[in-house]
């Protein structure tokens, strides 16, 4: 979640190529599986109950329960490094511009480079740093919502969660909004970098993509040096730790990887939470007469479906685990959606509650690479609740089944249709 999504896709980017042979059954684990993508909670549990370190035909293990992973997280012989199946590491050998990119990313890197980038990041972006950004991330949602009022149909995805990142970060950029368009097109095109399948032409378009956007953030920071203001890229140019300092390529990187992973993480909370409170109206009722409770609805949605439901790592030494051995330079899939669902950690891990007591969840993994933005989008996803549950006291989906995207890296809905209405 938050900057975590670009981990998640980064590391096991040929996900298609090395995933689990779809053999059918629940103890064959693949993420691009429709069936497991629609409802992966069935196979989690299996593999928590019957293979909770499991290695599959390929090479690929996957971790299921939540002490398991917790403790991967943490382990410093688990790297984040990209492995040798990834689409990243075969790019990083033709020495690509989007390769460069990526592979100098902060959740791709491991200590030392990591620890130094993180803690100059930290200055500017952590989480106690972003609490300012509330009042303005309000204000976008009210005015992104004005056309929604008086039961006039709007889609949750395209038209709040989707825009909403892209100003704040737009706005902490000090980008013009005129630009904001196009520089938010170049960003989204990254992605494409992260898939299993990048043919010669899309993959021409992705690194002009990426040169323009580079030259563009190239302009803007020395524009910003000629011309300082209050923005968070003045922040970054000037963060500094002794005489350590960002350099014009990381805030570069820095810049993209807050645009292309800040929009996608947050409209995959957004819309994951509000569908948990629709088929949950209980809890929705308990949200109106508990407004206060909007934070921990977000914790919950955070557990209970878990947008980064898959956190890649690599392992560095061979590592004793749930009975198993993985071995030096095993991919490994962490199964983040899988251990927020542990019973042995969560009671009744299947209920949506919002009064649940037993915090402590991963959606923002954990350990030194938890989510640097989570913050941010914890701002950004509290404002968009409280300003649906200003704008209409009755919530309508305007479909009967969601339609998830096609991969379990990132778990969400690709849209979600409503209508907000006075009354009960």
């Amino acid at each position: 979640m938050g900057i975590q999504a670009v981990k998640v896709a980064g590391q096991e980017a040929c996900s298609a190529a090395v995933g689990a042979p779809r053999a059918g059954g629940l103890s064959a684990f693949d993420p691009l599986d429709p069936a497991t993508v629609a409802d992966p909670f069935p196979r989690y549990r299996w593999l928590r109950e019957h293979a909770p370190v499991q290695r599959n035909a390929r090479g690929m293990w996957t971790v299921a329960r939540f002490d398991d992973v917790r403790r991967c997280l943490h382990d410093p012989r688990m790297s984040s490094r990209p492995s040798r199946f990834s689409v990243i590491a075969r790019r990083q050998r033709e020495a690509s511009p989007p390769a460069r990119v990526a592979c100098s990313l902060l959740p791709l890197l491991d200590p030392p480079e990591h620890t130094r980038l993180r803690r100059l990041l930290a200055q500017v972006i952590g989480e106690q740093r972003v609490g300012s950004l509330r009042p303005r991330a309000q204000a976008i949602v009210a005015e992104l919502l004005a056309p929604a009022r008086d039961g006039a149909p709007f889609e949750l995805i395209a038209e709040l969660a989707t825009p909403l990142p892209v100003r704040v970060i737009g706005e902490m950029l000090a980008i013009p909004p005129a630009d904001l368009p196009q520089v938010k097109a170049w960003a989204g095109e990254f992605f494409h970098i992260f898939g299993p399948a990048v043919d010669g032409a899309a993959y021409a378009r992705l690194s002009e993509a990426v040169e323009r956007f580079s030259d563009y953030m190239r302009g803007l920071i020395a524009a910003r040096r000629r011309s300082p203001g209050a923005d968070a890229l003045i922040a970054l140019i000037a963060a500094r730790d002794d005489e350590d300092r960002l350099d014009e390529h990381e805030l570069v990187v820095t810049a993209l990887l807050l645009f292309t992973n800040g929009e996608e993480a947050l409209a995959y909370l957004v819309g994951n939470l509000v569908w948990a409170l629709l088929q949950a109206p209980e809890q929705l009722a308990r949200l109106r007469g508990e407004p206060a409770l909007a934070r921990a609805a977000v914790e919950e949605a955070l557990r209970y479906d878990t947008p980064a439901q898959i956190v890649g790592r690599t392992a560095l030494h061979d590592i004793p685990l749930g009975g198993e051995t993985i071995r030096a330079g095993d991919p490994v899939y962490l199964l983040l959606g899988s251990a927020n669902r542990d019973p042995a950690r969560f009671a009744d891990p299947d209920r949506f509650d919002i009064g649940r007591r037993d915090s402590g969840h991963l959606g923002f993994g954990g350990g030194p690479h938890a989510c640097l933005g989570a913050g941010l989008a914890r701002i950004e996803a509290q404002a968009v609740l409280e300003g649906l549950l200003a704008a209409g006291s009755r919530w309508e989906p305007l479909i009967d089944r969601p339609e998830y995207r096609a991969t379990l890296f990132a778990r969400g809905l690709k849209r979600l249709p409503m209508a907000l209405r006075a009354g009960r």
